[in-house]
């Protein structure tokens, strides 16, 4: 590897020590940028999740109290004319 480094010429030796400068700078900003937006996007769907099943547990909640209520109240009609 230093032979080889000692057979080229500055303007080459120059541009890939650049070229690896900038491809390492590159790749740490891009990978810096990936976690970022993973742990964002992690983030929202966690939320929306959530609010999902905050809904949905509201929704069976008042189903269910609805229906208990119905079920109640059809009763009230038998007990009425029954007198029991």
């Amino acid at each position: 590897m230093i032979t080889f480094s000692k057979n080229l010429q500055i303007r080459l030796k120059l541009l890939l020590s650049y070229a690896l400068i900038f491809i390492i700078a590159t790749l740490s900003a891009w990978s810096g940028i990936y976690y970022r937006v993973k742990s964002t996007i992690e983030t929202n769907i966690e939320n929306e999740l959530k609010n999902s099943t905050a809904t949905i547990h509201n929704m069976v909640k008042t189903a269910a109290s609805t229906s208990i209520k119905n079920h109640f109240l059809s009763y009230l009609p038998v007990y009425y004319k029954t007198g029991k």
